[in-house]
């Protein structure tokens, strides 16, 4: 699919003059508000990053809508982060020890 063209054409810059995202769209506070239906009313897209910034430390991240609905908690995808990769890098390495040892992995 080709890059859709915008309507609004704009030769500028913005210099935001407040401390919060520039589309609402960015950033919600709880990961239920993801899936509510008047979150982002009809303009929902796949591919729509989000930021639950205010829920626990498990659900805090970024999200990406897959597919539509947005209502649909399965079609929301979250980013790993550059933590959540470390860690399941050190499994990874650990299983591979295991293995190396001989060890019969389930």
């Amino acid at each position: 699919m080709a890059k859709a063209n915008g309507i609004l054409n704009i030769s500028a810059n913005f210099n935001k003059q407040f401390a919060d995202v520039f589309s609402s769209e960015n950033r919600v506070d709880l990961l239920a508000d993801l899936t509510t239906v008047g979150t982002f009313g009809a303009y929902a897209y796949a591919g729509q990053l989000t930021t639950v910034s205010a829920d626990t430390e498990t659900n805090n991240g970024l999200y990406r809508l897959k597919a539509l609905p947005h209502t649909d908690i399965n079609n929301w995808s979250k980013v790993p982060s550059q933590s959540d990769l470390a860690t399941i890098n050190s499994q990874l390495n650990s299983l591979q020890s295991l293995a190396y040892a001989g060890l019969v992995l389930p």
